[in-house]
C-alpha cells in the first residue's frame, strides 16, 4: 500500500491573488481547507496533517471549475481516502458548514466524498455521531446522526463525470443541503444535539476509516470546513472564487503549506 504524507510547515511564498470583498472575509472560522494543488494539502492554517492512503492519489492536471491545478481521485475502493486527523476542531455537533466539488465516476451508488463519522472505530453499531456529504441515486446525499437519531436526505442532482458543487450546513435546528450554490432541501426533523464522543477523524473519499464502507470513485477538490453556517451567498462565492486566505505584512501566508513526502 502506496502511503503519501502531506506535512505543514510555513511558507514565505506570497500569492498574488485577486478575490471579491466577501471571498477576502468567509476565512472566518475556516477549520480545514484541502485545495489539493499539486503538493499542497490544508491551507486553512489549521495545520492539520493528511494522509492519502491507499489508491487516493493527487491528479496535477484535473482541476475543479474553482480554479487551480489539481485534485484528489479516489478509486472506489475500500480504503482509499485522505484521513486529516481528528481532534475538537472536525467534530462540531452544530453550527458548521461543510463543502467540496466532486466529480463521480457513477452518480448512481452510495459513496461519501467527506466528513467527520463515528460509531465504536470498528464496526457499524449504535451510538453513531457524525455528518457527512456525498452521493446517492445521482443526487447529493448527506448523512446526519445526533442524539442517537439517524437523518439521511438526497437531494439535488449530481451527474457522472461532471463536476459539482456540494455544499451542507446544520445550525443545530435546521439542516440545509446545496447543490451547485442552490438551496436544495431543508430539513427540520432533528430530535436533539449531543456532542462527540471518543476521537472520530474527517475522511475524504471514504465513509469512514476503522469501520469501512461507501468509499468514493471518481476526483474531488476544494475541500472546506467550517465552525459557522455560511450563507447561500458565502457559498455561492466559495463556489465560484475559492476562499481568500490572508497574507502577514511581511508578505508570509497566514497559512500552511505543504511539501509531499512518498512512503512506500
Amino acid at each position: 500500500m502506496r502511503k503519501i504524507t502531506l506535512c505543514w510547515a510555513l511558507s514565505s511564498v506570497l500569492l498574488v491573488l485577486t478575490y471579491s470583498a466577501m471571498a477576502q472575509g468567509i476565512a472566518q472560522d475556516l477549520v480545514l481547507y484541502y485545495t489539493f494543488e499539486g503538493d499542497s494539502g490544508d491551507v486553512s492554517g489549521a495545520g492539520r496533517q493528511g494522509d492519502l492512503i491507499g489508491g487516493a492519489e493527487l491528479k496535477g492536471n484535473e482541476s475543479s471549475p474553482a480554479g487551480g491545478s489539481g485534485s484528489a481521485e479516489f478509486g472506489g475502493d475500500p480504503g482509499n481516502m485522505v484521513d486529516c486527523g481528528g481532534g475538537g476542531a472536525v467534530q462540531q455537533a452544530k453550527d458548521y458548514t461543510l463543502m467540496c466539488w466532486v466529480k463521480p465516476d457513477d452518480a448512481a451508488r452510495t459513496q461519501f466524498s467527506c466528513g467527520t463519522p463515528y460509531d465504536d472505530e470498528e464496526a457499524w453499531d449504535d451510538p453513531w455521531v457524525g455528518h457527512q456529504i456525498g452521493v446517492r441515486g445521482g443526487k447529493m446525499a448527506t448523512w446526519l446522526n445526533l442524539a442517537a437519531v439517524d437523518r439521511e436526505y438526497d437531494s439535488g442532482a449530481i451527474s457522472a463525470g461532471e463536476w459539482t458543487h456540494t455544499a451542507f450546513t446544520f445550525d443545530g435546528d435546521i439542516a440545509k443541503s446545496y447543490v451547485n450554490g442552490e438551496e436544495v432541501a431543508a430539513n427540520d426533523d432533528r430530535d436533539g444535539e449531543t456532542e462527540f464522543s471518543g476521537d472520530p477523524h474527517f475522511y475524504i473519499g471514504e465513509r469512514s476509516g476503522p469501520a469501512l464502507g461507501e468509499p468514493y470513485g471518481g476526483l474531488i477538490d476544494e475541500v472546506a470546513f467550517f465552525k459557522r453556517v455560511l450563507s447561500q451567498d458565502e457559498i455561492k462565492t466559495v463556489m465560484g472564487e475559492g476562499i481568500a486566505l490572508s497574507v502577514d505584512p511581511a508578505g508570509k501566508m497566514a497559512a500552511s503549506w505543504g511539501y509531499i513526502k512518498t512512503v512506500r
